[in-house]
């Protein structure tokens, strides 16, 4: 009776056993599901389905008009959809960190007073000291002209391009023909038309 006992005891315990772990093997399974992360793709999917907001965008831009943007972005940003802002933009007067929000305009206003002045006088003088510069050499070549009936070789040799043979084939030809316009020297040999566009402005009879 008492070894009875005992083998029923041990079949007790080892079926507790088995229905322990099978419970355990079946139980696993779920927590690791329910313990699951979500996905990071539900993360992008949330973003792309985030509708856009809708903004105008005026003023000292490239291209201004109504964009179509994501929530929260900063002005600055936003700016840069626009083309970027025109030259004279004041941007002092924008919160580029500003976020933006649906329905908002964005107004980039110009550049005012003296800074506007100064920079339009700026542009003036530059030009009238450029034109002083061309006229300035301009004169300085027309008072460096060389006559091509009276030259000597070496002042025909301080012409660009133009040697010591050269110079001798002008005053060859100058003695049979005598120059009477200055594209004549075209006639004697070496000098082509791409030379004499170089040497024209130099040039006189």
């Amino acid at each position: 009776m008492e070894v009875s006992n005992k083998k029923k005891i041990i079949v007790v315990i080892l079926v507790v056993v088995v229905l322990t772990i099978l419970s355990i093997l079946f139980s696993l399974p779920n927590k690791v599901e329910d313990g699951k992360e979500p996905p990071l793709m539900s993360l992008s999917q949330e973003q792309a389905s985030s509708p856009k907001i809708t903004v105008y965008i005026s003023g000292a831009v490239q291209n201004p008009g109504i964009y179509e943007i994501m929530p929260n972005q900063r002005v600055g940003e936003v700016l840069k959809v626009a083309g970027g802002v025109a030259p004279n933009a004041d941007l002092n007067k924008v919160n580029l960190a500003k976020k933006c929000k649906d329905g908002m305009q964005i107004n980039v206003p110009q550049a005012k007073g003296k800074k506007q002045m100064q920079a339009t006088n700026l542009a003036s003088n530059s030009s009238k000291e450029t034109n002083a510069q061309q006229i300035g050499t301009q004169n300085a070549i027309n008072e460096q002209k060389i006559n091509l009936n009276t030259a000597t070789s070496e002042e025909l040799q301080s012409l660009p391009g133009v040697g010591a043979a050269t110079a001798e084939r002008i005053i060859e030809y100058r003695s049979a023909h005598q120059f009477k316009k200055v594209e004549e020297i075209m006639q004697v040999k070496g000098i082509g038309k791409a030379k004499f566009a170089k040497l024209q402005a130099y040039l006189e009879v």
